[in-house]
């Protein structure tokens, strides 16, 4: 077996399907499929970012996978429906104001590295964009990255329509619109994106705010390594608005199916502080399941997030980070040439609430007077994973161990036998009931007295 047979093999045996009305696998009378997505196409963000990081020197890409697999006689249209979840180029000049009203933002730099930001800022400044890296070249900053920063300023839109930002870099950042924290990333040793999007009409205008300490940053100066930024580095990123989420809605009202491909960027030096999908990508799914109810949804993830749009699609498809193979194994999972072997092997929460890592206190922990972590509260105890959720009987999203296959199964005559070490063996039959193959994974859970705690 040649490398790239690997590679699809190994998405094939680890894909998860969570749902499935009978959309998939693709049946003949798909003769106009719409692929969709920032995850879909060369953009696509496959591997983990990091010390674990291997180029995709070979990627193929979901809609090219499809277009290879489908027959000849299927139209398969392309619609991005949006930027890729790379970061964004700086803004042009002039689309910043500062409350002085000279051009630009209103840069104040704190002599701790709290992202509290207390106290008088020891400098203020007006720079024409947040682009930091390294110590500022002025007198009087502490050293050992012991300061913070703040960029303040309004934004004018020139054109009318959804305007995207991104902000990437290290350490603690915080992204405020409007006096509302957007998003967020906190001790992040490499580089990492957050994203906001904001609907202005021509001369409307939103007051900006960035926060950051560099306190976690790897190194002291800007180094490209693993498909990713180290050290102290911020930069504000921005696109105007432009019409890639209206054609994705008419590429699927017309289609007879709608793939949508979302996804994550994860990577080794950075916690996720949010389990949505970054970016506005659960808002173009819900427009796409409104335009099409034949919606099937194919995430790129490197673990569990949340679904608002669940109940609107017709399947969902979980690849991970599947690297080179992406394309060829999304479109034999697609089309039904493999079965989707893979259960899932974390919990996905229905919400941010559920699971033992909801509160401030246990994730990512209390902080010291001047923003370190400073105490990690392991309150689940012996509740490990799913063992929580059985607990405290909350009901996830999918359950751990959940998955689908394309064939149907029965398992029959389930019994356990004492062993003479102790131990236990448990025996059941399974049989295929449908007319193709397919993958069952038999599962066993063990449960404890309440005694044992």
């Amino acid at each position: 077996m040649c490398s790239s047979d690997l590679a699809v093999e190994i998405i094939e045996s680890g894909a998860v399907l969570l749902k499935n009305d009978g959309t998939l696998p693709l049946a003949p009378a798909a003769r106009r499929i719409a692929v969709i997505g920032p995850q879909s196409g060369a953009g696509a963000v496959v591997v983990e970012q990091g010390s674990p990081y291997v180029e995709p020197r070979h990627l193929v890409t979901a809609v090219d996978g499809i277009k290879s697999r489908a027959p000849r006689d299927v139209a398969v249209v392309h619609a991005p429906g949006g930027p890729t979840l790379k970061a964004l180029p700086l803004p042009p000049p002039g689309v910043f104001t500062a409350p002085s009203g000279e051009p630009g933002l209103l840069a104040e730099y704190y002599a701790s590295p709290d992202i509290a930001l207390r106290g008088t800022p020891f400098v203020a400044r007006v720079e024409p964009a947040v682009n930091a890296e390294g110590v500022p070249k002025l007198d009087g900053f502490p050293g050992d990255k012991g300061w913070a920063a703040r960029w303040r300023a309004k934004f004018t839109a020139r054109t009318g329509g959804r305007h995207r930002f991104t902000l990437e870099g290290s350490g603690t950042a915080e992204l405020w619109v409007d006096g509302k924290r957007v998003d967020a990333f906190a001790h992040s040793d490499f580089g990492s994106v957050l994203y906001a999007e904001i609907d202005l009409e021509v001369g409307a205008s939103a007051q900006m705010e960035v926060r950051w300490s560099p306190r976690t940053t790897l190194g002291d100066a800007q180094r490209l390594m693993f498909d990713t930024i180290l050290g102290p580095v911020l930069r504000l990123g921005y696109a105007a608005p432009d019409d890639l989420r209206a054609q994705a809605v008419a590429a699927a009202r017309a289609a007879d199916v709608a793939i949508v491909f979302a996804g994550n960027k994860v990577g080794e030096g950075s916690d996720r502080l949010s389990l949505r999908l970054p970016s506005d990508q659960d808002d173009l799914i819900a427009a796409v399941a409104a335009a099409n109810p034949r919606t099937v949804v194919v995430l790129v993830t490197g673990g569990a997030v949340t679904m608002p749009w669940l109940d609107r699609v017709a399947a969902v498809l979980e690849l991970w980070l599947p690297g080179d193979g992406f394309g060829t194994a999304a479109a034999a999972l697609l089309y039904g040439d493999a079965d989707p072997a893979g259960r899932l092997p974390v919990t996905f929460p229905a919400d941010e609430t559920q699971g033992p890592g909801a509160t401030q206190a246990t994730y990512p922990g209390t902080t010291t007077a001047n923003g370190a972590i400073d105490t990690v509260h392991f309150d689940e105890d012996l509740a490990v994973g799913y063992r929580y959720y059985d607990q405290h009987r909350q009901t996830p999203l999918f359950a751990f161990g959940d998955g689908l296959s394309y064939a149907r199964f029965s398992i029959d005559g389930a019994a356990v036998r004492a062993l003479p070490n102790g131990g236990a063996e448990v025996r059941a039959r399974v049989r295929n009931k449908s007319e193709r193959g397919g993958t069952e994974v038999v599962q066993v859970y063990v449960g404890f007295p309440p005694a044992a705690g």
